[in-house]
């Protein structure tokens, strides 16, 4: 505290009065230690030449610099102290007592009254004792060490209590004590001051009104005159007891919060060191107090490039960034919020950081992106398959038609081939499709031998795999979506394809089973197809075994994790099961279960009959954006015995029919493409001419395998493009099945 030439005369000339009359050494000295004033006893001990603003270390013990046991920061909180101090400068012990003063102008100055050698001169200056005791803000006593009877209480010490300093020096500290409340307790507490010297404690002490409060006591046991004594200074702490209380409390609000939260919350200090991290946060990364966060978990000796939390602290402002961990079997993608944390004066004193585990967010973000490229991989394949279906249905037609009109047996051997080829192009832009699209079931009832044994030569074939099939003769037929279980076998047939070398072997073997109700199988009892794919390459690792299922999840470089995950979907929606085996030494087995049924399905390999051209005709409308697609299609149905007419969309083949109405020459049967780029299509074009004639018989023409007739109203017949001669005829039969043929 600054000491002005106004409050310095006053200590001079007045406090310095007071200090003549202490027979041992006394002074005053300002908060910086300078000596302000001091009695004639020490003016004549000191060397000759030392005055007033030299410091006190220097006069009494030759120190240059402030004595290590100086009281100064006590003082500086008002605490009054007494010390014996043995002096460096001439050997002898001093007491001294020192106590903040308050003088009559109001300014306050440190005040180190006297030192004293011994107890007589103490005891002659009590007077001036006293009167500097009095102005301490804390509670002092002088107590009878054998009675605990008190000898003197300053005011603070009344003011404290709420008594007078008469009534204290009739009370003894086992009267208003909790620590000792009789003279037993009191002896204890004197033989622990004998041991140690002084004592502190955290009691509470009853005040005249009978109510008590918190305080902590400071006791020193001194003797003087042969007679003992205990000096207390007493502070009450009622404000920091309920400093701490709300301390605590909040500290218990806030520890259960940060308990209950699911995120893990860390706070570090300005050099980045770790001071706290909440249950959470240790589970995931582990405890790491007191430690350097980017040491800790980034293994560097620096800290890491663009910190959010170094940001923070350089612009006040809260940082997010994304982050991965590497984990035992898998990286976690973690969300980590950094904000500033600022002391009552503003200062920035560290940072808080919030992690957030978003390792599930992610990938649903990338499921939903990979969906997104299906989606447009669904469009693509949709606008293949039609454009293709439609040069295939050209190719198929003219093909169909060939076989009916030559009769040359060597060209009619190439036109099969040629026909093999155009059905096998229409399965593959069928699997296009079916890889695209994953929505409604398709059921029909289908041969598993069929579908083994065209999965299979689709896959292997060209390559010098050995590939074995052991088909039970009487197979159950399936009802299953062909398409979708044909690209099931594919994706398990490819998987197996790839664990082999290039001489591997794989076998193929398909039985009926019945699963009863204690099967381990989770199916519902009844009749099932069980088709095996066994390969004899190197096993799958038995930690990634069961997840091989999972969406995403792969080993390979190059691979989606879309294959095993999209069959195990494909099998589950059919009501069907999907397992796989593998073991050291004995390969990897896939085990499929398919529902099977009592419906019959015809083979693919059955021998195709020759259509020949009916005897009585009809007149057929037949409407196809594409003109190749249509001139064929017409030309089938000519060959069948039709009357056609021909347009490119909708609206012309509503206005032919409504022409031929008119005309009463009605159609038969009308054949509507789907599907027209730009104009009309076969839905709405049907719609229109139902309004003309309700009986109207039409079939729909599309490329779109997944187009089901029982979600279309009004649609006698579906051809699937491209279509032969043969299903061409047949379609009509359907459409007209109460119409005979001659």
């Amino acid at each position: 505290m600054l000491m002005t030439s106004e409050t310095k005369n006053f200590t001079a000339e007045n406090v310095g009065a007071f200090f003549d009359l202490f027979q041992g050494f006394a002074f005053s000295c300002s908060a910086d230690r300078k000596i302000l004033s001091m009695n004639q006893k020490l003016k004549a001990f000191i060397e000759e030449g030392m005055a007033d603003g030299k410091f006190c270390y220097d006069i009494l013990f030759g120190l240059d610099k402030p004595c290590s046991w100086c009281p100064e920061e006590a003082m500086l909180r008002g605490e009054c102290t007494a010390r014996d101090i043995l002096s460096p400068k001439d050997g002898k012990w001093y007491r001294t007592i020192q106590s903040p003063v308050i003088s009559p102008d109001g300014a306050a100055k440190i005040v180190l009254c006297w030192d004293v050698t011994g107890e007589k001169e103490a005891l002659q200056d009590r007077d001036i004792f006293s009167f500097l005791l009095s102005q301490a803000s804390d509670a002092i006593f002088l107590v009878d060490a054998v009675t605990s009877r008190v000898i003197y209480a300053n005011e603070a010490a009344c003011r404290h209590l709420g008594y007078t300093a008469e009534e204290l020096t009739k009370l003894r500290v086992i009267d208003f004590g909790e620590n000792v409340q009789d003279l037993k307790s009191w002896d204890e507490l004197q033989l622990q001051l004998l041991r140690t010297g002084d004592v502190y404690i955290e009691t509470r002490q009853r005040r005249r009104d009978s109510s008590t409060i918190p305080v902590e006591i400071h006791v020193r046991r001194v003797t003087f005159h042969d007679r003992d004594y205990c000096v207390s200074i007493v502070r009450d702490i009622s404000d920091r007891i309920r400093v701490k209380s709300a301390m605590i409390e909040e500290k218990n609000k806030l520890e259960a919060v940060l308990k209950g939260l699911t995120d893990g919350v860390m706070m570090v200090d300005r050099d980045l060191c770790i001071v706290f991290q909440n249950q959470v946060h240790r589970q995931k990364q582990g405890d790491h107090a007191g430690e350097l966060c980017y040491r800790a978990f980034h293994k560097r000796e620096v800290p890491c490039p663009e910190c959010q939390v170094i940001m923070g602290f350089e612009d006040g402002r809260a940082h997010r960034r994304e982050t991965v961990a590497e984990s035992e079997d898998k990286n976690i993608f973690l969300e980590a919020m950094a904000t500033p944390v600022r002391d009552a004066s503003g200062e920035i004193i560290g940072a808080i950081e919030v992690v957030r585990d978003i390792t599930e967010q992610k990938k649903i973000e990338e499921e939903l992106a990979k969906g997104q490229r299906f989606e447009s991989l669904a469009l693509l394949a949709g606008g293949i398959a039609h454009d293709f279906n439609n040069l295939l249905a050209v190719m198929l037609a003219n093909i169909s038609l060939a076989l009916h009109v030559n009769a040359n047996r060597e060209v009619e051997g190439v036109l099969q081939e040629a026909e093999k080829a155009n059905l096998r192009c229409r399965q593959i832009t069928e699997q296009l499709l079916t890889f695209s699209k994953h929505g409604s079931l398709h059921l029909t009832s289908a041969s598993v031998v069929d579908l083994v044994r065209e999965a299979s030569d689709f896959i292997l074939h060209g390559t010098t795999i050995a590939c074995t099939c052991d088909l039970a003769d009487d197979l159950w037929p399936v009802r299953v979506d062909e398409g979708q279980i044909s690209q099931v076998l594919t994706n398990i047939l490819i998987n197996a394809r790839e664990a082999l070398p290039k001489q591997g072997a794989i076998s193929i073997r398909a039985a009926n089973v019945e699963v009863a109700e204690s099967s381990d199988f989770a199916l519902t009892p009844g009749r099932y197809a069980h088709i095996s794919i066994h390969n004899d390459g190197e096993p799958i690792p038995a930690e990634i075994l069961p997840r091989i299922f999972d969406p995403y999840f792969t080993t390979k470089k190059t691979g989606s994790g879309l294959g095993l995950a999209t069959a195990y979907s494909i099998v589950r929606k059919h009501g069907g099961e999907i397992t796989v085996d593998s073991k050291p030494f004995s390969g990897t087995t896939f085990h499929i279960l398919l529902p099977a049924t009592n419906e019959t399905t015809a083979s693919r390999n059955a021998e195709k009959k020759i259509v020949t051209p009916p005897c009585k005709g009809g007149r057929v409308l037949v409407m196809d954006d594409e003109s190749a697609v249509l001139l064929a299609v017409r030309a089938m149905l000519r060959y069948l015995g039709f009357e056609t007419v021909g347009c490119s969309d909708g609206d012309e083949a509503v206005a032919e029919y409504a022409k031929a109405i008119d005309a009463g020459d009605r159609f038969d049967t009308v054949i509507l493409d789907l599907t027209v780029k730009g104009g009309t299509g076969g839905e709405t074009a049907l719609q229109r001419i139902k309004t003309l004639d309700p009986k109207a018989v039409a079939i729909v023409s599309t490329g779109y395998s997944e187009v089901a007739l029982d979600s279309m109203d009004g649609w006698a017949g579906k051809l699937k493009k491209p279509f032969t001669i043969e299903e061409l005829s047949a379609a009509i039969d359907r459409a007209h099945p109460s119409a005979g043929k001659s």
